[in-house]
């Protein structure tokens, strides 16, 4: 049913574009029927009276549209899921794992050129917290919150993590739970051990770290009265100075931390993601999908000129015998075709992009972003610009072609008849 749900839907808007653009049509006509001259009020009767004129010229242009737009939505979705799910991976501008970030590790790396700011960063196990409500475990991990928001400045989803967490607040140790769980988490907390706690920020996901549903941030300093093992951070995430040399900042860090180091960045996550075959095959057919639409209202256009050659060349021989002249017969030719292609433009695209946020619904997406959140719609203006002038661009030429052939189709009659 969600396969054929975009069929049915993309018939249904033709079905109505086809029922509802005559009407405007009609009550342009009577305007301009009361003016001087006739070529417009010859294109709009033709263009609402004859089916070959405006019903296969809707039914291409609307699907072409909504089809071209949706594969640049879903493009552009993804495109940024993709970004998005390796800043959220990554956490950081880099991460550093690999061995244990000592005090000392982290303080050479914190004089590293290039480097802007460090955070350590580490897992603590799994914590009971207790609160009127009952009791969850979540999975909790350690950082320095002095320096973790300025890390994450630019991280979409990071937590909000307060830089005072290190000392004790009035009631508790302080920590950083998720949103969802905030509402249930009302009232004194309590550790497992017994010990006090404070909410004091939340967030979404704990970006750069194992992603869970259930989680708690608290401070390196604070995190031993959660827990009775040493703690010792295992990564340090890493923002980086505009312009800094990556290499040479790589190659310090692999000094002070050792040949096991594990390096990471965005950029090289995202490039492993869009290397997947999945991924590659689904932007070659979205592609190829953006050009079909072109190509098919494009020929949409041709076509409805010229099916309708015979009565069209029958109506213009008369005319030229009445004293039209070739620039009447090319405007008559646009009124005949330019409205109802403009208007399956416009209502195709809007389809197209109420399409695409109705497959971001009900698909999840996960799978070609390699996040763990569904991405959110990603809607490039220019891109959306480019999709629809390149539609009317196509339409106008289609439409000068036609006219072109109608005039000179138009003057062979006219001799034919003069024989």
């Amino acid at each position: 049913m969600v396969a054929a749900a975009p069929i049915v839907l993309t018939l249904a808007v033709c079905v109505l574009v086809i029922r509802l653009y005559p009407l405007p049509l009609n009550v342009i006509g009577r305007v301009l029927r009361r003016r001087r001259g006739v070529v417009g009020y010859l294109g709009t009767v033709r263009s609402v009276r004859d089916p070959l004129v405006g019903v296969p010229l809707i039914l291409a242009t609307v699907t072409g549209v909504a089809v071209a737009v949706f594969s640049v939505l879903m493009l552009s979705t993804i495109s940024t899921g993709i970004d998005r799910a390796a800043a959220r991976t990554v956490g950081a501008d880099l991460s550093v794992s690999g061995g244990f970030m000592t005090a000392d590790v982290v303080a050479a790396a914190r004089k590293v050129p290039g480097v802007q700011q460090v955070t350590p960063v580490g897992f603590l196990g799994t914590v009971s917290v207790s609160s009127p409500r009952g009791t969850q475990k979540l999975t909790t991990y350690f950082l320095d919150s002095s320096t973790a928001a300025a890390v994450q400045r630019d991280v979409p989803g990071a937590p909000s993590v307060p830089p005072g967490m290190a000392d004790p607040g009035p009631a508790g140790v302080r920590v950083v739970v998720p949103d969802t769980l905030r509402g249930s988490m009302s009232g004194p907390l309590t550790a497992g051990n017994g010990t006090p706690l404070e909410l004091v920020g939340g967030g979404r996901l704990p970006v750069g770290l194992d992603s869970q549903d259930n989680w708690m941030l608290v401070d390196v300093a604070q995190a031993g009265k959660l827990v009775n093992t040493a703690v010792v951070p295992a990564r340090m995430l890493i923002a980086e100075r505009s312009g800094a040399d990556a290499a040479a900042v790589d190659a310090a860090l692999t000094k002070i931390v050792g040949p096991n180091i594990v390096l990471q960045r965005p950029s090289a996550q995202t490039a492993q993601l869009r290397a997947a075959p999945t991924i590659g095959g689904m932007r070659l057919s979205l592609i190829a999908a953006t050009a079909l639409g072109v190509l098919l209202v494009a020929l949409a256009v041709v076509v409805t000129a010229v099916s309708g050659t015979r009565a069209r060349n029958r109506l213009l021989s008369v005319l030229r015998l009445l004293g039209f002249n070739h620039r009447q017969v090319t405007q008559l030719a646009v009124w005949e075709q330019a409205p109802p292609a403009v208007t399956a433009v416009l209502v195709g695209g809007g389809f197209g992009v109420g399409l695409a946020a109705l497959i971001r619904g009900v698909v999840d997406l996960r799978a070609f972003t390699g996040g763990t959140v569904q991405p959110e719609m990603a809607v490039q203006p220019w891109g959306m610009v480019a999709v629809i002038g390149g539609f009317l661009l196509v339409i106008a030429i289609a439409i000068g072609v036609s006219a072109t052939l109608a005039r000179q189709a138009s003057a062979a009659v006219l001799m034919r008849t003069e024989e």
